[in-house]
């Protein structure tokens, strides 16, 4: 029994530190408290003082918690888990795309009628007002409406035209 209870202990304390580190869903975190949870269930019923394993095994993983946290934030860790950038009140989070209109650049990804286009080394997220336009396609910028920017394909002339059939 003592072995499934180190073992889950283990596995918990791991889960946690995955989670950690590569932040997603949560699901390792989750499975990672509910293996800590059920090792301290389990030293409770079948350990004599079981209680006092448990509460000893709180100690020590809120102290293992409290010490990664002050570790991990004098080291500088912590700054590449957490987003310290804030988007600014009067923007309200959007970004002026304004600057584009009536630039040309080279589709970088086909675009139904979503894709990305890419202005001198700069890639933005644009959106097709015709038809399927195919990567490696010049296209002009015809305008932009909140946080969207809108193109179109270019004839071979350098003037905005209808796609080319292939």
């Amino acid at each position: 029994m003592m072995q499934l209870v180190v073992a889950l202990l283990v596995a918990g304390i791991i889960l946690l530190i995955v989670e950690t580190f590569f932040p997603g869903f949560g699901v390792f975190g989750i499975l990672g408290i509910v293996a800590l949870v059920a090792a301290a269930v389990l030293l409770i019923i079948f350990v004599p003082y079981g209680i006092y394993f448990a509460l000893l095994e709180l100690v020590l993983v809120a102290g293992g918690i409290f010490t990664f946290v002050k570790l991990a934030s004098k080291r500088g860790i912590l700054k590449k888990l957490i987003m310290d950038e804030a988007l600014s009140e009067d923007s309200g989070g959007m970004v002026d795309l304004s600057k584009y209109e009536g630039k040309t650049g080279v589709a970088v990804t086909p675009m139904r009628p979503i894709g990305t286009v890419d202005f001198g080394g700069v890639s933005v997220e644009a959106y097709s007002t015709g038809a399927y336009i195919n990567s490696g396609d010049r296209v002009i910028v015809t305008g932009s409406q909140e946080n969207k920017l809108f193109v179109r394909l270019m004839a071979d002339n350098g003037a905005p035209g209808q796609p080319s059939r292939n």
